[in-house]
């Protein structure tokens, strides 16, 4: 898609904007992605300068997958609305409750968000918030506060790290507690749980663009050819690699349910019933495990879609069943 100023004075079109949304990238991400996309700007370093715009996801081995991106003259609300109804256009985001965006909160989007994507849910990059927190509160002390809370998965821990905060600097926790920035953006501990992701970084569209970092000072053009290039032997590559690979989980995730499985057993489960247990873990810790539902309290069950270790613990306890069994659909390697 491209866009055009047509100036009678000039008697000819004058170039502004170009968005590309590759066909096996939309069809890659309607049938093997989470419902959560990246977005991120960063400049073009040609004598034509602007920015390009970037929609990335994660796909089932949790790796990035580029859906779209763009050339605009420059981050604004305009732009981003033009990328967005493209974006939502091509990824047929019709009901809108159930995706999500992650962003740095680019010059712009938010306002572009309540227009195009207004029932979108939306998460902050907890880096690019933490490098605005830090300018005013640099002990260390406030900076683990704000991480912690950034990464506990319970309300009450939340809580918690909170009070905590709150009992160091007055200061940072009113600076982290304004209506601009609840925790259902920035703290796991109140995602949704339907997307079976965790993700706090906006590492998605940092990582694309630090790949093609070579090429952002070529014409737009030379510049996109590189890119769809790159995309194209990534993909061949991960579907030779995904052809290899002999196990029904994809291999990132099989890793992290090998390893969970090696620390469940350091936990004690017991049977309350039906699929409920009650796991020990160390110290005075007591897990709810409910296998029928799968759900954990520790909540890192419900917010990545793979056991943990206290699920294993139950799971083990049990027998008879194969803890890959309760692994989400979404890693699958038929996805």
């Amino acid at each position: 898609m491209v866009k055009c100023d047509f100036q009678q004075q000039l008697g000819q079109p004058l170039f502004q904007r170009l968005y590309v949304c590759l066909g096996a990238a939309k069809e890659g991400f309607k049938s093997g992605c989470r419902p959560i996309i990246g977005l991120d700007g960063c400049f073009l370093k040609s004598v034509y300068a602007g920015q390009l715009l970037t929609a990335v996801d994660i796909d089932a081995n949790n790796e990035t997958w580029v859906i779209a991106y763009a050339v605009v003259e420059s981050e604004c609300k305009e732009s981003w609305i033009w990328f967005l109804e493209l974006l939502v256009k091509d990824c047929q985001i019709v009901n809108q409750f159930g995706f999500t965006f992650i962003s740095n909160k680019q010059k712009g989007l938010l306002p572009a968000f309540e227009q195009v994507a207004p029932n979108c849910y939306h998460r902050y990059c907890a880096r690019h918030l933490f490098s605005n927190y830090r300018l005013l509160f640099k002990a260390k002390s406030l900076r683990d506060k704000f991480w912690e809370a950034s990464y506990t998965t319970t309300v009450p821990h939340f809580t918690k790290a909170m009070e905590d905060l709150k009992n160091l600097s007055k200061d940072a926790y009113d600076w982290l507690t304004t209506p601009d920035k609840p925790p259902r953006h920035w703290s796991k501990s109140h995602f949704n749980t339907h997307l079976k992701c965790d993700m706090l970084l906006n590492n998605l569209c940092e990582s694309f663009n630090a790949t093609i970092l070579e090429c952002r000072d070529r014409p737009i053009l030379s510049m996109f050819e590189y890119i769809r290039c790159k995309l194209m032997r990534r993909i061949q590559g991960r579907r030779e690699k995904m052809l290899k690979w002999n196990k029904p989980i994809c291999p990132r995730i099989f890793k992290k349910v090998e390893g969970n499985k090696a620390k469940a057993s350091a936990c004690v489960a017991m049977w309350s019933g039906g699929g409920k247990f009650q796991v020990a873990a160390s110290g005075h810790a007591r897990y709810i495990v409910d296998l029928d539902l799968r759900t954990c309290s520790c909540k890192a069950w419900d917010l990545q879609g793979w056991p943990c270790v206290h699920a294993i613990a139950a799971i083990n306890y049990k027998g008879g069943v194969n803890v890959m069994d309760f692994v989400e659909d979404c890693y699958f390697t038929s996805t």
